[in-house]
């Protein structure tokens, strides 16, 4: 199993809470796993004060797919701070590295926060095993109070987006409410089911919400909007010839030590004109 191999390899692990295309059953869900570590599912978790919507990929943006090619979406979960809006989210156990890695080359304008939300604990859909896992982790604290009961909410790290574009289109409610009244509660996999027409069963599979999607482009998104905002947003095609704007390339990456090498002997570090400890990185 993964402890043994998580003591073997004497690293550090995290809870990470994801939302879409991160999860079981969804194509990136493998960005969650290391070599040295499969990422564990610990089970669901009601986030509050945040809503979510689908991210519609419009032409000219990096990750638009024209037909005959199947469209891309992902959840964008942005933080209202409104306690009656509320997501459902998958908490899993991951190797500290995923918090590097589970983002670069994905979808636009997410991002990893430790503390801008919180898990409700006292919510039915909260699952028994995030409740136990986190009251454990907050009782382990130094001061921890001493209340059988522990915290009712409590902050784990967990993808947001850093941004409400004009691509979004509002995710559907799920069909049954946990708590109506109190707050309305989403979920990917139900409310990409509901937008495309389809059942939750087969959602994961690929093309599934397509149509919905291709008519949402046509309906909803403004292409005039959307290209203003990718003037100020690294959204835009990753290979220049494809622009039909300016080139804003997309770095976010990690380098292997020999590519760190070419990148500093191309940047003229090797000279020692900016400094011992840059020029040491071009190994000379």
């Amino acid at each position: 199993g993964n402890l043994p191999a998580m003591a073997a390899g004497g690293f550090r692990t995290t809870l990470l809470a994801v939302s879409g295309t991160l999860q079981c059953g969804f194509e990136l869900r493998t960005n969650l796993d290391h070599p040295h570590m499969a990422a564990v599912l610990v089970g669901a978790a009601v986030v509050r004060g945040v809503k979510a919507y689908l991210d519609v990929k419009e032409a000219g943006c990096r990750e638009y797919r024209a037909p005959p090619e199947l469209a891309r979406v992902n959840p964008a979960n942005v933080v209202t701070g409104a306690r009656s809006d509320a997501n459902l989210y998958a908490v899993y156990l991951v190797h500290e590295a995923v918090m590097t890695s589970a983002l670069i080359g994905e979808p636009r304008y997410l991002a990893i926060s430790p503390d801008a939300v919180r898990v409700d604990l006292t919510a039915s859909a909260t699952s028994p095993a995030v409740r136990r896992l986190l009251c454990a982790a907050a009782a382990a604290l130094p001061g921890a109070p001493a209340d059988a009961d522990g915290p009712t909410e409590a902050s784990i790290l967990t993808v947001l987006s850093t941004y409400h574009a004009p691509s979004f289109v509002p995710l559907p409610p799920m069909p049954t409410q946990p708590a109506p009244g109190e707050y309305v509660l989403t979920s990917f996999p139900e409310g990409l089911a509901a937008f495309a027409g389809a059942p939750v069963a087969g959602i994961n599979q690929p093309g599934a919400a397509d149509k919905a999607l291709r008519r949402a482009e046509g309906s909803v998104l403004d292409a005039d909007t959307c290209a203003t905002a990718r003037v100020a947003l690294a959204t835009g095609p990753p290979v220049p010839a494809a622009c039909k704007e300016p080139w804003r390339p997309r770095l976010a990456a990690l380098y292997e030590p020999a590519q760190l090498r070419a990148l500093a002997m191309a940047a003229g570090f090797k000279s020692g004109e900016f400094g011992p400890e840059l020029a040491a990185l071009t190994g000379g």
